[in-house]
């Protein structure tokens, strides 16, 4: 966490494991490091706190480590049985103002599991940064919990992007296409909590940097740093890949969002963001005052570039041709989460559909500048 975070905590025992410190973690041997929690009498588990990193924003990370004793024959791990909260692997947790109030158990909580012969698992998700956190297992036995107070909340500068425009072509046929949003809000990006981040096989796992040691080097901060790009952000047996994971450009009016490794589902208004600079400044997005669930069926595209019908949109503000415009994207593969007024709250439904070779974890792109042109200017909506 960054220094404007002060917290206090607070740990309530269970019936059969030793109450957990959610602590602050930035590596993944501060999460190893972390108090160990007897989830059964094979697994342990640890919990950890981080910052969304320096391309985020007003929301943290929070980390599930589960480690098998030395002793342990692997295993898949247990369901838990639970109805509230959010996911993060095979528990439940939620932030909210009652610290001692846990829903009813109802339902099963399947996790999926790496190969047998896997000794850790890694989940994350994320929370807003207020109230309490609270961590509780299927049989509703709270293992942790920690008080989050943030004197000074950053700035959300990422927002929704496109949305679906429906039209006829040239044969009177109805056609649909992405194009930039009419109305964007303040936004994050949403996780699923059951999907685990550590590469299936003998990869080896990245070496933390010491030149970063302030900054989250966890998979799910933005960027991602620490050797995690590599290892994320590419399929199975791919070599080398950029960074940043997404490479953006414009050309005419085409905006092209290329993957350099994994799949992407091509749902641009659902699982792409962006934040946008008008002459050098960065646009702070208005923030919905309440929250909007969405849930529809549709088509599952599997694609390594997503194109966006490109024109300026009117909310950019007055512009004249020689204004200088930036955008940058993030590819979020669990959809997003709006961010409502401080302290914002979350509302997600999207439970994964995705297989082998897709982002587990949100991709950023490179940055883009351009000059705003006369022709620009004349395809702007009214």
């Amino acid at each position: 966490m960054n220094s404007s975070v002060a917290a206090a905590i607070l740990v309530t025992a269970c019936s059969y494991c030793a109450a957990a410190d959610v602590q602050d973690v930035r590596t993944l041997d501060d999460l190893r490091n972390a108090p160990k929690v007897v989830f059964n009498e094979d697994w342990d588990a640890h919990f950890g706190l981080a910052d969304s990193g320096a391309d985020g924003g007003p929301w943290g990370l929070v980390y599930c480590l589960i480690t098998a004793r030395a002793e342990a024959v692997p295993a898949a791990l247990p369901a838990g049985k639970s109805m509230g909260g959010n996911r993060l692997g095979p528990f439940r947790y939620r932030c909210d103002p009652f610290e001692d109030r846990i829903m009813a158990a109802a339902e099963d909580s399947k996790v999926p599991a790496k190969p047998a012969e896997a000794k850790e698992w890694l989940f994350c998700n994320m929370v807003p940064l207020t109230y309490h956190l609270r961590i509780w297992t299927g049989d509703e036995n709270v293992v942790a919990s920690r008080q989050i107070e943030v004197k000074e909340p950053r700035a959300c500068y990422w927002q929704t992007f496109a949305r679906i425009d429906r039209y006829e072509d040239e044969q009177k046929e109805t056609r649909f296409r992405e194009v930039p949003t009419v109305k964007p809000w303040a936004a994050a990006p949403a996780f699923d909590g059951r999907v685990n981040l550590l590469p299936a096989g003998d990869l080896k796992l990245p070496h933390s940097d010491a030149g970063k040691e302030k900054e989250n080097q966890l998979p799910g901060g933005l960027p991602l740093l620490g050797g995690w790009d590599t290892l994320l952000a590419a399929k199975p047996a791919v070599g080398a890949v950029s960074p940043l994971g997404l490479k953006l450009s414009l050309a005419g009016d085409r905006l092209l969002i290329q993957s350099t490794g994994c799949q992407m589902l091509d749902w641009p208004d659902q699982c792409v963001l962006a934040r946008w600079w008008v002459n050098g400044s960065p646009l702070v997005p208005k923030r919905n005052p309440r929250l909007i669930s969405h849930a529809e069926s549709r088509q599952i595209i599997e694609t390594n570039e997503s194109i966006i019908l490109f024109t300026l949109p009117e909310w950019l503000g007055a512009l004249r041709p020689g204004d200088k415009v930036g955008l940058q994207v993030l590819y979020s593969p669990d959809e997003h989460e709006l961010v409502s007024d401080p302290p914002f709250e979350m509302d997600h439904m999207m439970s994964r559909i995705q297989g082998r070779g897709y982002a587990t974890v949100p991709l950023l792109s490179n940055r883009i500048d351009f000059d705003v042109t006369a022709e620009m200017l004349a395809k702007r909506p009214n």
